[in-house]
C-alpha cells in the first residue's frame, strides 16, 4: 500500500500554515538549538510544531510531532495535542508501521472529542480507517470511513470529503476495481478544483494515472500515454506545491512507465527517460531520508538490467525482492510488471505461464467478495453513502456478466447440436442422390478433381510462404543480434564515459579547498553530459589565492579533454611565477601561448580552431585587491545592492591571428563588502519557458535581478536559490549546454 493516505498531510497541516507564515524562511539548525534552550511554554510548543510541518526529513518531522504531544500534554493544551498527534500518526504510516500509526489516530480521535471539534475528530477518523485498510482489515477501515464522511459532508467541508474520496479510491485498487477507483478520484478532483487546492489536485491526477496505467492491456499505448500525461500533470503541480512525498511516487510510476513503453515498442529513447526520473526520485528520496522507499528502488534497478541486456543481473534482483515476506499488494503488482518485462525481453514465455499461475493465487484474495458485501451493507439512500453503491454494482455487473455468459454458451451449444444434425441430415439426402443420379455423380466427380487441383496450387503457395516466412526469421535474428551488439557497445561507452568523469572530477579543487580558500563560496557546476567542457581552477601560490571560471569549445568529450589540458597549463604556467610582479593579464598571456604551442604541435594550425572563454582572479588579502583578466569572460561584483561588470577582452585563448594583443589586467580595491561572481554562458544561454509560453534564454538581466535580490545571504544559500530558480525557469526544457558558476565573498577571502 504505497499511496493509501499521502493524501491526508495537507489536511493535518492546513491549521498550522498560519503559525509557519509567522516565522522566517531560515536555517532548520538555529530553530533547533533555538528550542533546546527554551522554556516549556507555549512559544517552544509553536516552534517545535513548525519544525514538525515544514521540516523535509521524517525523523525530524517525527521526532518533533512527538516532543509537541507531550508538551501540549503538560501545558493541558487538548487542543494543540490532537494536531501533533495526528501528525506524529501520519509520519508513522509514511514509515509504514501502520499500528503505531492507528494508536496516534486513537488518541487524537479522544482529544477532538474532548474538546468538540466534530470535524476534527472527523479527521483523525479518517486516518484511523486509512491504518485499518493497510493492516487489511476493511471492516473497521469502513467503518470509520463513513463515519467521518458523514460528519465532512454535514460540515459542508468539500476539501476533506474529496480527501475521503481519496482514500476510497486506494482501496478500490488494492481490490484491482481501478474504474470505480477512477470514478472516485474523479470526485474528489471536482471538488479539488472548486477549492483551487493545487497540492490535492496534484494527488487526484497521480490517483487518475495509477488507476488508468493498472488497467491499461499489454500493448494499449494509448491508455498508458494518457497514464503518463496524468503522472506528468501531478509531477509539475507537486514540484510546484513541494509535495516532495508525491514526487517520490510520481518519479518512480514515471520511471517503470518509461521502462515498459521502452520495451514494448523499441524506442530506447524512453529508457533515458526512465532513467532520468529513477535519478529524481532517488534525490527526494535522500532529500527526506525516506528510507523507507529504497526497496522499491530495487524493482526500477531490475528494469534497467533487462534494459541494458544484463538478465542476469535483474533476474537476482528480482529473484532477491519476491523472496521478502512483508511486501504489499502495490509491490507484489510492480514486482509482477518488471517480471513481464524480463520474460518479453528473454522471449520465455513459458517462464512468465508458470510465473502467472503462481502469482493468481495471491490475488484470489476471498475478502474481495467479503468486502463487496460489506460496502453493500453499508449503503444507505443519502447523499453521502450513494457513492458507495458503484463498489456493489461493479460485483453485479460481475454477476450479471458470468449469468450472460452462461446463458450464451448454452445457446452455442444448442445452436452447435441443431447444426450438427442437419449437416447429417443433408449428408444423407446428398447420398441418396448421389447413388439415385450417374450423371449427377459425375458432376460431382468432376468437381472433387477441380478442388484438388486447387488444393495442389494451394500447397504450392503455402510453401512459398514458408520459405518468405524462415527468411523473415533470419531477417529477424540478424536485427535482434545487431540490437544487442548496440547495446553492449553503448553500455562500454557509457562506462568510459563515467570513468572519464571520475577522473576529471578528481583534477578539479574539491569543496574542501574551495571552503579552506574561500571561507564564504560556492560553487555551481552542472555538466550537460557525463563529463564537462566547463571547468574551474583554483591555487594558493605564497600569499595569493587564484581562482579561474573556463568554457572550452564544445561540451561532452571533447570539451572535457580541452578542459584537462587547460588546467594542466594553468598549473604550470603559476608554477614558475613571480608572486611578486604577477597579475592575471600576465598569466593569460603565457596560458595562450602554452595552448596554442600545444594545439599546432599535433596539427595544422591553420585548421586549429579550438579554444576556451576564461575569467581568472587573483586575490591579494595583504593588499585587499583583486587583479582581474578575461578571454570573452566577465567578472560581476555585487556592491551596495547593485551589480557592475568588468568586461573581459574581447579575444580567446586560442589560436587566433586577429587577435595578437596581450590581455588587458584589472586591478581592483575590495574593502569587504563585495560578492565577486564568475560564469560560463551555459546559465545565461538555457532556455525556458516566459508565462506567455514562449521559450526564451536565462539571459544576463534575469541573472543579475537574482543575485541583487540574494547576495546578502550566505553562499549555500545562493547555490541552492540559483539551482531552484534554473530548476523551474528550464522545467520540461532539457539543458542545452554545461552550467558553472563561482560566487565569492570579499569580506572571508
Amino acid at each position: 500500500m504505497r499511496i493509501i493516505t499521502v493524501w491526508i498531510f495537507l489536511a493535518v497541516v492546513m491549521p498550522l500554515n498560519l503559525l509557519a507564515d509567522n516565522y522566517p524562511k531560515k536555517d532548520f539548525d538555529s530553530l533547533v538549538v533555538a528550542v533546546k534552550t527554551m522554556p516549556d511554554d507555549i512559544e517552544k510548543y509553536n516552534l517545535m510544531q513548525f519544525l514538525a510541518v515544514n521540516h523535509p526529513d521524517l525523523d525530524i518531522v517525527e521526532q518533533y510531532s512527538i516532543m509537541a504531544l507531550r508538551l501540549a500534554k503538560k501545558l493541558e493544551r487538548k487542543d494543540l495535542a490532537a494536531n501533533s498527534a495526528d501528525i506524529a500518526g501520519w509520519c508513522k504510516f509514511q514509515k509504514r508501521q501502520y499500528l503505531e500509526a492507528g494508536q496516534y489516530y486513537k488518541v487524537a480521535c479522544q482529544l477532538h472529542e474532548l474538546t468538540g471539534d466534530s470535524v476534527g475528530k472527523a479527521h483523525s477518523l479518517m486516518c484511523l480507517g486509512n491504518s485499518y485498510f493497510a493492516l487489511n482489515d476493511y471492516q473497521k477501515g469502513m467503518d470509520n470511513a463513513m463515519d467521518a464522511l458523514r460528519i465532512f459532508a454535514r460540515a459542508g467541508d468539500s476539501s476533506r470529503v474529496g480527501m475521503v474520496y481519496r482514500g476510497l479510491a486506494n482501496s478500490c485498487i488494492d481490490f484491482r476495481l481501478y474504474k470505480t477507483a477512477e470514478n472516485y478520484f474523479v470526485k474528489a478532483m471536482d471538488l479539488d478544483m472548486r477549492t483551487g487546492n493545487l497540492k490535492n489536485l496534484a494527488r487526484d491526477y497521480y490517483g487518475i494515472g495509477l488507476c488508468i496505467s493498472n488497467d491499461a492491456r499489454v500493448y494499449d499505448t494509448l491508455r498508458r500515454n494518457i497514464a503518463k500525461d496524468y503522472f506528468l500533470k501531478a509531477r509539475y503541480l507537486s514540484s510546484e506545491t513541494s509535495d516532495y512525498l508525491f514526487l517520490v511516487n510520481e518519479n518512480f510510476d514515471l520511471a517503470l512507465h518509461y521502462a515498459e513503453m521502452s520495451v514494448l515498442t523499441g524506442d530506447w529513447n524512453l529508457a533515458d527517460s526512465s532513467v532520468i526520473c529513477y535519478e529524481h526520485c532517488k534525490k527526494y528520496i535522500e532529500l527526506m531520508k525516506f528510507k523507507e522507499f529504497d526497496e522499491n528502488l530495487e524493482l526500477v534497478k531490475a528494469a534497467h538490467s533487462v534494459l541494458a541486456g544484463n538478465y542476469s543481473h535483474a533476474f537476482e534482483l528480482l529473484d532477491s525482492f519476491s523472496a521478502k515476506t512483508t511486501l504489499s499488494f502495490s509491490q507484489r503488482q510492480i514486482l509482477s510488471r518488471i517480471y513481464f518485462l524480463f520474460y518479453v525481453s528473454t522471449k520465455d514465455y513459458q517462464k512468465w505461464e508458470e510465473y502467472i499461475e503462481k502469482e493468481m493465487i495471491l490475488r484470489n484474495r476471498l475478502y474481495v467478495s467479503e468486502y463487496g458485501v460489506k460496502l453493500d451493507v453499508k449503503s444507505e439512500i443519502t447523499d453521502i453513502d450513494i457513492f458507495l453503491s458503484e463498489y456493489d454494482n461493479a460485483l453485479k455487473d460481475n454477476s450479471r456478466h458470468i449469468i450472460e455468459t452462461k446463458k450464451h454458451n448454452e445457446f452455442v451449444i444448442l445452436i452447435w447440436i441443431i447444426a450438427v444434425s442437419g449437416s447429417c441430415l443433408i449428408i444423407v439426402l446428398l447420398v441418396f442422390f448421389f447413388v439415385k443420379d450417374r450423371k449427377r455423380n459425375k458432376i460431382l466427380l468432376s468437381q472433387h478433381e477441380e478442388i484438388l487441383s486447387a488444393n495442389t496450387e494451394l500447397a504450392q503457395l503455402n510453401l512459398e510462404i514458408t520459405v518468405q516466412s524462415e527468411e523473415l526469421q533470419s531477417q529477424t535474428e540478424e536485427i535482434e543480434r545487431q540490437k544487442n551488439f548496440l547495446c553492449m557497445a553503448n553500455a562500454n561507452i557509457m562506462c568510459n564515459l563515467e570513468s572519464a568523469g571520475e577522473l576529471q572530477q578528481s583534477i578539479v579543487p574539491s569543496k574542501a579547498f574551495m571552503k579552506e580558500l574561500f571561507e564564504d563560496s560556492f560553487v555551481l557546476w552542472r555538466p550537460l553530459d557525463i563529463v564537462s567542457g566547463d571547468f574551474y581552477w583554483a591555487t594558493k601560490i605564497g600569499g595569493l589565492k587564484f581562482v579561474a571560471v573556463a568554457d572550452c569549445t564544445g561540451h561532452g568529450v571533447p570539451g572535457a579533454c580541452l578542459s584537462m589540458l587547460g588546467t594542466a597549463v594553468l598549473n604550470g604556467v603559476v608554477a614558475k611565477i613571480n608572486p611578486e610582479t604577477v597579475n592575471a593579464g600576465l598569466v593569460l598571456d603565457l596560458l595562450r601561448d602554452r595552448i596554442v604551442t600545444a594545439l599546432s604541435s599535433t596539427v595544422d594550425g591553420d585548421k586549429v580552431h579550438d579554444g576556451l572563454d576564461i575569467a581568472l582572479c587573483i586575490f591579494d588579502p595583504k593588499e585587499k585587491k583583486v587583479s582581474y583578466s578575461g578571454a570573452y569572460r566577465p567578472l560581476w561584483i555585487l556592491k551596495d545592492g547593485a551589480v557592475t561588470e568588468i568586461k573581459p577582452d574581447r579575444m580567446p585563448i586560442a589560436l587566433d591571428k586577429d587577435h595578437v594583443g596581450n590581455f588587458s589586467d584589472h586591478e581592483i580595491p575590495l574593502d569587504g563588502s563585495e560578492s565577486l561572481y564568475m560564469f560560463s554562458d551555459g546559465i545565461i544561454d538555457q532556455f525556458g519557458k516566459t508565462e506567455s509560453g514562449r521559450e526564451t534564454k536565462f539571459q544576463p538581466r534575469r541573472l543579475k535581478e537574482l543575485l541583487v535580490k540574494i547576495g546578502t545571504e550566505n553562499a549555500d544559500f545562493q547555490r541552492a536559490e540559483i539551482e531552484k530558480t534554473i530548476d523551474n525557469w528550464s522545467f520540461g526544457v532539457p539543458q542545452t549546454d554545461d552550467i558553472l558558476l563561482i560566487g565569492i565573498s570579499a569580506k572571508t577571502f
